[in-house]
């Protein structure tokens, strides 16, 4: 109890002194700008700001169209648009929390990242567009970070998986081809390789997808493309795309 007495009224004359401080410099400021004409440079100052226009527009409006411009790009860039987080949110929670330390894995630019889902959009439009990812258990992290990209830039895009239980799911036959192999020969897959080649070694067939549009076509997908992830790195060798 009396610790706490001590400490508000220690509180107090702090605020008191502070408030005494406080007087006393304002004093002699005021003394100060009357003795050198500057009492009212601050009126002087507002009544000709007041009428400064550029290119015929006033100042204070240029003002608000910056602060809402900067204002709005700043929101869009930390939290993306409404109902879509931001692309380098979803990269981050796509990268593995654990990556790093037993080995270093490489992580997607985020300027990159734009550039490949913007390379996407408006190259495919329509119908659903179903694909699957494999990968080998290195490159498992790599699925999440190219699904991110895939479905900001073709939000029709849809990945299917293959039931563990069913018997009658198809046999995939792997090239086990460093770099990335696109199975397909529909305009989805033709946008994959153009806007994917940026960062990573791309190869495509038209092959090994007999077998799984037999199977999917029975839950009505049809003209799948598979992305098959190899062994080793498939980055391109220039790192231009891995953030530093």
């Amino acid at each position: 109890m009396l610790e706490d007495l001590l400490r508000w009224g220690s509180t107090a004359l702090g605020f008191v002194f502070v408030a005494i401080i406080g007087a006393l410099l304002k004093k002699n400021a005021d003394e100060f700008a009357v003795a050198h004409k500057l009492d009212q440079l601050l009126v002087k100052g507002w009544a000709r700001m007041r009428n400064m226009r550029f290119n015929g527009v006033a100042w204070w409006l240029w003002l608000a169209l910056g602060v809402c411009v900067g204002s709005s790009s700043s929101l869009w860039l930390a939290y993306g648009l409404p109902g879509n987080a931001p692309l380098h949110s979803m990269l981050q929670s796509a990268t593995p929390a654990d990556a790093g330390k037993s080995e270093a894995r490489p992580q997607l630019n985020y300027g990159m990242a734009f550039a490949m889902a913007g390379d996407m959009k408006g190259s495919v439009t329509g119908e659903e567009h179903p694909f699957f990812i494999s990968s080998p258990d290195e490159n498992k992290y790599l699925q999440s970070v190219l699904w991110t990209v895939i479905r900001q830039g073709i939000p029709s895009a849809n990945w299917v998986s293959v039931p563990k239980d069913d018997l009658d799911s198809p046999k995939t036959t792997f090239t086990n081809k460093s770099g990335i192999v696109i199975h397909g020969s529909n305009i989805f897959a033709a946008s994959l390789i153009r806007a994917l080649s940026q960062c990573f070694e791309i190869y495509k067939t038209a092959s090994g997808l007999d077998s799984i549009n037999e199977y999917f076509s029975k839950f009505g997908k049809r003209d799948l493309v598979w992305i098959e992830i190899g062994p080793g790195s498939p980055w391109k060798s220039d790192g231009a795309c891995e953030l530093k």
